[in-house]
């Protein structure tokens, strides 16, 4: 195999983006095969209802959507929960890095999701109804913004709308609220060492040595957030709040996380001693 050292960071840079939309492949799946009582419970710590199993009906929705050139888009997840004769919409993307196009893509979804479900009433005619979002950020980034924003102007009739989305940033949930209600994101704590790796990687300033000695404490420091993470799963578990099919995807989510960070890890490593 050919080496490019002028670019080595492109390769290496491309081969995280890779990583990084794999692991938004697993989220998703993740997701979509959970029970009914963890994602009761992740939407109402996430958008502060109160919903509970017995009294709503989750309705998965659709996500992929084609445009008039063909081109397919898909959104991470997407739930409608009917309550009473009444249904909302959520929709979450789960993001790894931060993007300064992301409040477009959202806008983009939340249209399409509105257009989907349209309903044409006498007396206000054609509503287009956007769902409650939110993005989820899940590796730590000092850039990213309290909330995604932006104005849409329609100058034909001088309005403006000032289109928001609430930002979550995985390492400032309160720990008495992951334990609580968003369990379903205990998997999600391993993100935070796959950058720190990269970032000790990415270092010039560190010897060969000293980022072997920095990454084997971090990997160490990844062993025992897996096994803090399997405690509380089974304690979950004890508590009936998830399944045996819950705790067997969400332990494979974490491990397949790690064994992909490790592997990336050392195809840099041997890329760059090439």
């Amino acid at each position: 195999m050919e080496y490019d050292k002028e670019n080595h960071k492109k390769i290496d840079n491309k081969s995280y983006e890779s990583n990084a939309c794999q692991s938004r492949q697993r989220i998703k799946l993740l997701f979509s095969h959970l029970s009914k009582q963890p994602r009761i419970d992740l939407l109402n710590g996430l958008f502060h209802e109160n919903f509970t199993v017995d009294n709503c009906e989750i309705i998965p929705g659709s996500t992929e959507f084609i445009d008039s050139n063909l081109d397919k888009s898909a959104a991470d997840y997407l739930v409608h929960v009917k309550q009473e004769g009444e249904t909302k919409k959520f929709h979450i993307e789960f993001q790894t890095q931060n993007h300064s196009t992301m409040i477009i893509l959202m806008f983009d979804y939340g249209f399409k999701m509105a257009k989907a479900s349209s309903v044409n009433t006498s007396s206000e005619g054609l509503v287009f109804e956007f769902p409650r979002q939110l993005v989820l950020y899940l590796e730590r980034d000092d850039a990213i913004l309290e909330e995604l924003s932006c104005k849409i102007i329609i100058r034909d009739n001088d309005q403006s709308i000032d289109y928001k989305v609430p930002v979550l940033k995985y390492w400032e949930i309160d720990p008495v609220l992951l334990r609580d209600q968003l369990y379903a994101l205990l998997p999600f704590q391993v993100f935070g060492s796959r950058k720190k790796i990269k970032e000790i990687l990415d270092d010039k300033g560190l010897s060969d040595d000293k980022k072997k000695e920095l990454i084997y404490e971090e990997l160490s420091e990844v062993l025992l957030t897996v096994k803090r993470c399997g405690e509380e799963m089974l304690q979950k578990l004890d508590e009936k709040k998830i399944s045996f099919d819950d705790m067997d995807d969400m332990d494979n989510m974490s491990k397949t996380t790690i064994c992909m960070t490790i592997s990336n890890l050392i195809m840099k490593d041997l890329t760059r001693r090439c």
